[in-house]
C-alpha cells in the first residue's frame, strides 16, 4: 500500500504571504513587549496615563527620560540599536492608536529625539554597539523566585542588603560595585509627590564620576515609588526597614549607605548592622 504524505500545498504567492504574516506577528509581539516596558517606566515614575492618552508635551518629556534612564533589569545599559528599536516600536504603537503626532518626525518631539541621539553617542563612547551581547539579566520570573525563597526582601540582614543592592541597580542606575560602595546615606531621600504618594529620590552628587564626567549628569532625579500592592519588594518599605535596622550613629547624610552586618547581634535585636562597611563590601564583591 502506498503511504500517503500529508502536507499543505503552497504556491509562490501564498508562501510569500505566510512569510509576511510571520513577520507581522513577530513585529506585533515586539511592539507589545516594548510598549509594556515603557508603560512600566511611566508607572514607576508616577504617570498613570497610557502613552496614547498623554499630551505631546508630557509624552515628549517622559520619552526623553526613558531613553536616558532606562536600563536592563541587571542595571546594564542597552545597546544603542536596542534603544532605537524601542523608539520605533513606541512610534508604531502610537500610530496604531491614532495618536495625533508622529514621535519620530514631529517637531514637538525634538527633545526626546535629541535625548536618544545623545544617549546613543554616550553608549558608543563606552564601547556599546561594537561587541557581542552579554548574558541575559535577571528576568521578572527570576526576581519573583528570589522573593519567594526570601533571598531578597526585609526578612533578614542578608536578604535586605541584597534587595537594596538590586533596587539601587535597577531603579537608580548604579553601574558598578564602586558606585555602590561610595554611596552615602544622604544620596537617597524619602519624600512625597504632589499627590501625596511616598517616593524615594536619588540625588547624584557632583563628586561622583560617570562616563563623560560632568557632561553626563542626569537632567532629572531618578525616583522609585511605593508599591502598596506588593509590600515585601516595595522600594520604600525596604528603605524604611533598612533605616530602622541601622545604628543611630549612621543616620547622618555622609554615613556610608551600605553597612556591615552585625554577626554578633542577639536574636530579636532591632539593629542588624554595625558602624563599619568594610565587611559588607567584601560580602558583596561578587556583585561587581
Amino acid at each position: 500500500m502506498k503511504r500517503s504524505i500529508l502536507f499543505q500545498e503552497y504556491d509562490s504567492v501564498s508562501s510569500s504571504s505566510y512569510i509576511d504574516n510571520e513577520k507581522n506577528l513577530n513585529t506585533k509581539r515586539k511592539t507589545e513587549a516594548e510598549i509594556s516596558h515603557f508603560v512600566l517606566f511611566l508607572e514607576a515614575n508616577g504617570e498613570e496615563r497610557r502613552p496614547e492618552n498623554m499630551s505631546e508635551e508630557d509624552l515628549d518629556e517622559m520619552l526623553g527620560r526613558f531613553f536616558i534612564g532606562i536600563r536592563k533589569d541587571s542595571g546594564e545599559e542597552y545597546e544603542p540599536d536596542s534603544l532605537t528599536s524601542k523608539h520605533r516600536s513606541i512610534a508604531r504603537y502610537l500610530k496604531e492608536k491614532a495618536y495625533p503626532a508622529e514621535i519620530m518626525t514631529d517637531r514637538r518631539f525634538a527633545h526626546s529625539r535629541e535625548c536618544l541621539v545623545a544617549k546613543r553617542k554616550s553608549l558608543k563612547k563606552e564601547g556599546k554597539g561594537s561587541k557581542p551581547n552579554r548574558a541575559e539579566p535577571l528576568s521578572a520570573a527570576q526576581m519573583k523566585l528570589l522573593e519567594k525563597k526570601r533571598l531578597i526582601g526585609p526578612y533578614n540582614p542578608e536578604s535586605l542588603i541584597s534587595a537594596l543592592w538590586l533596587n539601587n541597580t535597577m531603579l537608580f542606575g548604579m553601574r558598578s560595585r564602586a558606585e555602590h560602595c561610595t554611596m552615602l546615606w544622604g544620596d537617597i531621600e524619602e519624600t512625597t509627590d504632589s499627590q501625596g504618594r511616598s517616593v524615594l529620590e536619588y540625588s547624584e552628587r557632583a563628586t561622583k564620576t560617570r562616563t563623560g564626567a560632568t557632561s553626563d549628569s542626569r537632567p532629572f532625579r531618578p525616583r522609585a515609588y511605593a508599591c502598596p500592592e506588593r509590600p515585601s519588594p516595595c522600594p520604600v518599605n525596604l528603605y524604611r526597614e533598612y533605616r530602622k535596622r541601622r545604628p543611630m550613629t549612621q543616620m547622618h547624610p555622609t554615613a556610608h549607605f551600605y553597612l556591615g552586618i552585625n554577626q554578633a547581634r542577639k536574636a530579636g535585636a532591632e539593629v542588624w548592622f554595625v558602624d563599619g562597611e568594610e565587611q559588607n563590601r567584601e560580602h558583596h564583591a561578587h556583585h561587581g
